[in-house]
């Protein structure tokens, strides 16, 4: 029946990035991912009570989209997807490999807007929620679907998504957009 603290210390590379936390995921391995905004992405081995870093950790504050970790979800290969200011990112742990899907100039569009606000993963999909609507990808294809208003789904601003007992998916906006 007690909390403890644990706080970022610069001089200890075990240390948290930063004590402003935007996102907390616990994956199947017992590991407990901490998102940060613009600090990177840390990792929590609660048996050892260290932490160690996915994303690097910069010296102070990085405007850097992909550094500002917003949600985290895991798939049934045990890849974990991240939300960032910068795109969506795949990461393999076992290759420590990492695939970042975000729109560059002179580029097809890869998903609706580099501002991902959330991930959820689901079979063989991954929801990205952006600030412009809603990508589905499918990762045994490689396909991307961009939904719009046919799939009952504005091109809006989404903050997050929810997959509950039943197998519903609820999504997020904001302001005007509510809940879907």
């Amino acid at each position: 029946n007690t909390f403890t603290s644990y706080k970022s210390d610069p001089s200890l590379p075990a240390s948290l990035h930063a004590n402003y936390l935007t996102a907390i995921f616990q994956d199947r391995q017992g590991l407990i991912w901490l998102g940060t905004p613009g600090y990177g992405v840390n990792y929590f081995q609660p048996q050892k009570k260290q932490f160690q870093s996915l994303l690097p950790r910069g010296v102070g504050h990085s405007s850097d989209g992909w550094l500002w970790a917003r949600a985290a979800s895991e798939d049934t290969d045990g890849n974990l997807w991240l939300a960032t200011a910068g795109g969506a990112i795949q990461y393999h742990p076992s290759a420590g490999v990492m695939r970042h899907f975000r729109n560059e100039e002179k580029k097809d569009r890869q998903i609706y807007y580099n501002s991902a606000r959330g991930i959820l993963c689901e079979d063989d999909w991954v929801w990205m929620i952006t600030g412009g609507g809603i990508n589905r990808y499918h990762r045994s294809t490689g396909k991307m679907d961009f939904l719009t208003g046919t799939d009952s789904l504005p091109t809006a601003f989404y903050f997050t998504a929810f997959k509950d007992s039943r197998g519903t998916l609820w999504i997020g906006g904001r302001d005007h957009d509510g809940l879907y």
